[in-house]
């Protein structure tokens, strides 16, 4: 039918398409469809449409594997071997030019930390404890003068501030001084009443006993004054 024993895909439909429009074999109401005459019902079956017509000539064109050159496979392993050695080189320069950085970075590390100085060393609470430079803080456990009426209450002229809410509190624990509807508030009685004044609570127990604690004052030492008398007898005249 088409004349010969090679030719394109393209030249055969091309072919087939001028026989029907030749011979008016396209369905005149749907002219996707072909009517088969007796050449065109040698190659194909019905129904044919222009949508099936390649898969049906499928069955008579086959494929020339003789044209398939052997040279164009080597081509492209050479070019890959020529693109995988090109890019080799490329990352062996990447890492260098890296590495020379990397080492650049760390030399002018190395010479900014020696430029910089020592910091000086803090001295701690420890290390000036042991200077006898801090001194240090009584707080609550510090002794005080106990001053009446809370000397009475105490027992004693001096005790430590801590020593002196404890013993508040066990006394108002041990005769229920709190208040039954609210524990934090205090009810003075006739004991307490002689050094808190209501309203009293846990909270501003401490303020109203600072004014019967003072801190002891310490007596001066005579000992500049006896040194002050020996310098001076050593250096009076020794006479005949």
């Amino acid at each position: 039918f088409g004349g010969a024993h090679e030719m394109p895909r393209t030249q055969v439909v091309k072919a087939l398409w001028d026989y029907i429009k030749t011979n008016n074999l396209q369905n005149p109401k749907d002219r996707r469809k072909i009517i088969l005459d007796e050449e065109l019902g040698k190659l194909f079956k019905a129904p044919l449409t222009m949508f099936n017509m390649n898969k049906q000539l499928s069955r008579h064109c086959k494929t020339d594997d003789r044209r398939k050159s052997t040279a164009k496979p080597a081509v492209k392993k050479e070019k890959k071997k020529a693109g995988s050695a090109g890019s080799a080189k490329k990352k062996a320069t990447n890492n260098g030019k890296l590495k020379a950085k990397g080492g650049a970075k760390k030399a002018s590390s190395a010479k900014s930390k020696a430029k910089t100085k020592p910091k000086k060393k803090k001295v701690g609470a420890a290390g000036a404890a042991a200077d006898g430079s801090k001194k240090r803080g009584g707080g609550g456990f510090g002794t005080v003068a106990v001053l009446e009426p809370l000397r009475s209450f105490m027992g004693t002229n001096e005790a430590s501030r801590t020593e002196v809410v404890k013993k508040i509190w066990d006394y108002i624990k041990a005769n229920n001084c709190k208040d039954p509807q609210d524990g934090r508030n205090i009810v003075p009685d006739s004991t307490l009443g002689k050094f808190l004044t209501p309203p009293v609570n846990m909270f501003n127990m401490n303020k109203q006993l600072s004014q019967y604690l003072e801190k002891i004052q310490k007596s001066k030492s005579p000992t500049k004054s006896l040194c002050s008398q020996d310098s001076a007898a050593t250096s009076l005249p020794v006479t005949n």
